[in-house]
């Protein structure tokens, strides 16, 4: 039986974040670097396509090492290696949208089946087992995020503590996550035009059927900001077809998406989530403000969630906006 001096190499990716919070839906590209065990010829270099959608996300790639390593076999001889892995994992996320933080780390746990080689010119030995570790990913901007793991691999299927079970080879990952799906960049752009043309509203004064800045209410504010940016959106905000609907949980939401809340007599208010666990919205008491979902007056939003758009592009005009611009 041949034996190695380098241990097998690593695989896995952070799916995004994206943004801007919580795990956005989408698709996740990450290129990484793992370093083994000191002592170990590392680091390797991987590539990761990943998806997400919520909490959850499943994940698959490979990497290699960037240098030769040494393997000694019972011959004594050494040979000359490059060692490479392949994974696939599934992931799951512990962050939340309504973390007060605005740059906070998005934890997560993976497992996974992979396959590891060690190659030389003369022979090629290559197992299966699975892994498993934790992580954590950190947003970056809207399109990109960072991210460190660990993850322990099982060179056998047999659980960590079963007797006879071959220890774990333990190694750490750096890399970045590009986001490539879930909306794309002009959806992020969008968002963030959205976003700032809000805040600059921040101030003004609650008027009831109000649509301009000498006062809004809470349709009247979200139609006039969207406005702005160039995507026009029905006078009710009850009218059908405004973008696609998004569940009902805050860590499926993105920026810029519009938000409903509900009482017992149904929804009563409508918002833009701003991300970070941040609406802005026309409010009655108080007109135009931010508020965090974390505080005390926030809360009531936080609890009363009915539902969420989102508008991906720019909506077409209907007969009425069409005759009121000629």
């Amino acid at each position: 039986m041949l034996r190695f001096s380098h241990p097998l190499a690593l695989l896995g990716a952070v799916a995004l974040v994206a943004t801007v919070g919580a795990q956005q839906p989408g698709v996740s590209l990450s290129p990484s670097v793992s370093f083994p065990r000191i002592g170990d010829a590392g680091p390797l270099a991987g590539l990761t396509l990943g998806v997400t959608d919520g909490p959850v996300g499943v994940r698959a790639g490979g990497q290699f090492s960037v240098r030769e390593g040494t393997a000694l076999p019972t011959t004594g001889t050494p040979l000359v290696t490059r060692p490479w892995s392949a994974d696939a994992d599934a992931l799951l996320f512990f962050a939340r949208s309504e973390s007060p933080v605005t740059l906070r780390l998005a934890p997560y746990v993976f497992a996974g089946l992979g396959t590891a080689s060690i190659d030389s010119g003369a022979l090629r030995v290559q197992h299966q087992g699975w892994s498993y570790g934790t992580g954590a990913a950190v947003p970056v901007v809207s399109t990109l995020g960072a991210f460190i793991e660990a993850r322990w691999r099982m060179s056998e299927f047999v659980l960590p503590n079963a007797v006879g079970a071959p220890p774990a080879e333990r190694e750490i990952r750096l890399g970045l996550s590009f986001h490539v799906g879930g909306g794309g960049a002009g959806l992020a752009s969008l968002a963030q035009a959205l976003i700032e043309m809000a805040e600059s509203y921040i101030g003004t004064p609650y008027r009831r059927g109000g649509t301009t800045p000498a006062g809004f209410d809470a349709w009247g504010f979200v139609r006039f900001v969207f406005g702005k940016v160039g995507v026009v959106l029905p006078s009710s905000q009850q009218s059908s077809g405004i973008g696609s609907r998004v569940r009902s949980d805050w860590r499926a939401l993105a920026p810029g998406d519009v938000v409903l809340f509900d009482d017992e007599r149904g929804v009563q208010h409508v918002a833009i989530y701003a991300g970070h666990s941040r609406i802005i919205h026309a409010e009655e008491s108080v007109g135009v403000r931010l508020d965090d979902l974390n505080s005390d007056r926030g809360r009531w939003y936080h609890d009363h969630l009915a539902g969420a758009l989102r508008i991906s592009a720019p909506s077409q005009r209907s007969a009425d906006d069409r005759a009121q611009r000629r």
